[in-house]
């Protein structure tokens, strides 16, 4: 990991998709986590050190977008809950007012230029 100030969890089933934001997001300067679906970023969350924003997508096997959200979200009392979460995803009807947990909602195919503003906003927010 580098010495950046914006530590995200990507959390993307399809490994090209996972890999081009990892990539993106690692030349932007932020440090990047990543996982493959919602199981795998729990596990991600069970550490001291936990991300400043989450992007995740909707559509995974075994835990779901929602299903994540639903999990991190439920007990305001667990750390993971504070964490700002984007989310990533193709679903044609996806929106804020629809995933009540997310921060922001993005399309796919992503602009990038506004994920990483977002990004940077959020994981800023969460170092004030």
């Amino acid at each position: 990991m580098n010495s950046s100030p914006y530590d995200i969890l990507i959390v993307e089933d399809n490994p090209t998709i996972r890999g081009v934001m990892q990539m993106g997001f690692e030349l932007e300067g932020f440090s990047v986590r990543v996982a493959c679906d919602g199981l795998d970023a729990l596990n991600h969350l069970e550490g001291d050190s936990l991300p400043q924003l989450i992007l995740i997508d909707l559509l995974m096997p075994k835990i779901n977008g929602f299903e994540f959200l639903e999990r991190i979200k439920k007990d305001p009392t667990l750390p993971a809950s504070k964490i700002p979460v984007i989310v990533i995803s193709a679903v044609a009807n996806a929106s804020r007012e629809k995933i009540p947990h997310a921060h922001a909602v993005f399309s796919k195919p992503v602009d990038f230029e506004l994920l990483f503003q977002a990004a940077e906003k959020h994981c800023h927010k969460t170092l004030l």
